[in-house]
């Protein structure tokens, strides 16, 4: 009923259960899209959370390293200190 016939060619109907399924699908559409657009927000709230994670890791690397290098720096800040005076 939701089509007029005319000669072999069928053109929708404003009324009648082919326009509801129109409209149907496009509330689906839209539903999705907006569950497209949550999703998309939620993966990219993860993926700054799983960035500062790593930047935080790095920081903490580096400060290790950076502690280190000084302990070791002044290792042979105080040998050369000791060769000084021997010689």
């Amino acid at each position: 009923m939701g089509l007029i016939h005319i000669g072999l060619q069928c053109y929708p109907n404003r009324h009648g259960p082919k326009r509801n399924m129109e409209t149907r699908g496009e509330e689906k559409d839209k539903e999705r899209r907006r569950r497209g657009m949550t999703e998309e927000k939620e993966e990219e709230k993860i993926e700054e959370e799983t960035e500062e994670e790593e930047e935080e890791k790095t920081k903490e690397e580096t400060k290790k390293n950076e502690e280190k290098h000084r302990s070791i720096w002044w290792r042979w800040r105080k040998l050369a200190a000791m060769r000084q005076q021997v010689a």
